[in-house]
């Protein structure tokens, strides 16, 4: 699997990130609260891309590089 350098490679090519297979929306957390937003943009679903990426993955809710 392709790893990328950082999440403005991955955006060039993937412009709303790469996400493990099965997400279906970005969670946020906020003052005590959970959150589900749409995904926006070019979303790449592959766990195996994910997993080689996962560093740029900062706040783990299976999507790297995640447009917010």
């Amino acid at each position: 699997m392709k790893t990328y350098k950082n999440c403005t490679a991955i955006r060039h090519v993937y412009s709303g990130g790469i996400a493990k297979k099965g997400v279906k929306y970005n969670t946020t957390h906020w003052r005590g609260h959970t959150y589900h937003r749409a995904l926006k943009g070019n979303v790449k679903f592959s766990s195996a891309l994910y997993n080689a990426n996962k560093k740029s993955d900062a706040d783990h809710d299976g999507i790297a590089c995640e447009k917010s």
